[in-house]
């Protein structure tokens, strides 16, 4: 069990933080007429597992800020998207050529996801290092 300062230090590091750095830059791109947000979150049965308090909240947090941002900025030209780094379970909402290319150019990505979901891009990608 985490300790109360211990919960909220992550909560201001892993979901306050995002709402800060876009609080920041969010006029810049409105200013020119364009930008994107890309946030990090993990799948939802990650999220949902035995003993991923706080993180796994967090997450979940950030991907309702990153749905409600991307809501509050459409109208600006700003994109809010969420990337998912590890492998989450293939969709097949990449067409195949897509697939092949970024493959092909891209040999340490072993798997590579996109899903609309409530009005954002969520992107998960699976890294290989080798």
């Amino acid at each position: 069990m985490h300790s109360i300062p211990g919960f909220r230090d992550l909560i201001e590091i892993k979901l306050t933080g995002y709402f800060l750095v876009a609080r920041g830059f969010t006029p810049l791109m409105i200013e020119q007429g364009n930008g994107r947000i890309i946030n990090i979150s993990m799948n939802h049965e990650t999220m949902k597992r035995k003993g991923f308090v706080p993180y796994g909240p967090s997450r979940a947090a950030t991907e309702s800020l990153s749905a409600i941002m991307a809501e509050d900025l459409k109208e600006s030209g700003i994109s809010v998207n969420m990337l998912f780094p590890g492998g989450a379970t293939a969709t097949g909402m990449i067409p195949d050529d897509l697939r092949s290319e970024i493959e092909a150019n891209a040999s340490s990505i072993s798997h590579i996801e996109s899903r609309y979901f409530s009005g954002f891009f969520v992107i998960s990608v699976q890294v290989i290092f080798r």
